[in-house]
């Protein structure tokens, strides 16, 4: 299948969809698409002819988005692209309140090989992510600020000193491949966009998005795609 997505100049960015979807620009052999219920079981679900999606286009400290309409034919390879030389670094559908442009932080492989946790701004916040099993959670137990439930369990804290991060050591299998880090919803709290760990062959991007209901934060696990080639 080839994607080939023109361009709508609509700045509405408020999707409404039951079923929210991620998908990866690039190429892909094969995929799966899915969302969420309320229980956190996931439902697949698929793309249609004509939809329009909001894509997220980033650099290392900000983020634009823009929405873009997606057709495609079934003769070659799936290919995901946008019409713009650029690529981005998602597409949303479904998603409430995505925001024109904001703040965030990514990361890339060279980051996965430090020892060190991930550390990043959000709001004048400085945050840590870490897998819920990693021994160094227990020694940050005071400075955590909430917990997201995904494919991978993590803990995140907020204003650990840099004297206790500097300690801190992140054995390979507790590395967490945080793609991105970012408020989309526009909340004043981190959203997250994931890569948990697969097979070589496989490739899997979560997006983890936050609420805030009675002045409590809560991040809920809205959309997979998972890729293989």
């Amino acid at each position: 299948m080839n994607f080939f997505l023109t361009t709508a100049f609509v700045f509405l960015l408020t999707l409404a969809s039951a079923q929210p979807k991620l998908i990866i620009p690039h190429e892909h052999l094969g995929y799966e698409m899915e969302y969420f219920d309320s229980l956190n079981n996931p439902i697949k679900t698929n793309i249609a002819h004509g939809e329009t999606w909001t894509a997220v286009y980033i650099d290392s400290t900000s983020f634009t988005t823009k929405v873009e309409t997606l057709y495609w034919d079934t003769t070659q390879v799936l290919t995901i692209q946008s019409d713009t030389i650029s690529q981005p670094k998602f597409y949303l559908q479904g998603v409430d309140s995505i925001s024109e442009q904001g703040n965030g932080t990514s990361f890339h492989w060279k980051d996965f090989h430090s020892k060190k946790p991930l550390r990043w701004m959000t709001s004048g916040k400085t945050f840590i992510i870490l897998h819920k099993q990693d021994p160094n959670s227990r020694m940050l137990e005071k400075y955590k600020y909430g917990e997201i439930r995904a494919r991978e369990d993590y803990f995140l804290f907020e204003g650990v000193p840099d004297s206790i991060v500097q300690k801190l050591s992140i054995s390979e299998k507790n590395v967490v491949h945080l793609r991105w880090a970012g408020d989309l919803n526009g909340d004043g709290e981190p959203d997250f966009f994931l890569q948990p760990h697969s097979h070589h062959e496989t490739q899997i991007f979560e997006l983890i998005m936050s609420s805030k209901s009675n002045g409590k934060v809560k991040w809920k696990r809205t959309a997979r795609f998972t890729e293989w080639s």
